[in-house]
């Protein structure tokens, strides 16, 4: 049997909080520049998610796709809470 036909029997762990790290940046930008609102809260708390889950892949043994997922989430989390302490200190 070759390589190629074997294949990790792991949870998609990485992959979910990629996916869940993309949505939050869309959610934040898209619909926070578009909409305001609620998407202001919706794409940090998504991120906040995405950087459980890329955490806990990466601790299992996860790939690059759980560290990009940890740095995607990062943006909107790390953009939120900077705003959050302008908006408190002016």
């Amino acid at each position: 049997m070759s390589d190629l036909a074997v294949t990790r029997a792991r949870g998609g762990r990485g992959r979910t909080a990629l996916i869940l790290a993309v949505a939050s940046l869309v959610l934040f930008m898209g619909g926070g520049f578009a909409f305001g609102g609620v998407f202001w809260l919706l794409g940090p708390a998504a991120g906040l998610v995405a950087i459980a889950l890329g955490l806990a892949a990466r601790r299992d043994g996860g790939g690059h796709e759980a560290t990009i997922a940890v740095i995607v989430a990062a943006v909107p989390v790390i953009w939120f809470a900077a705003w959050m302490i302008v908006d408190a200190l002016g």
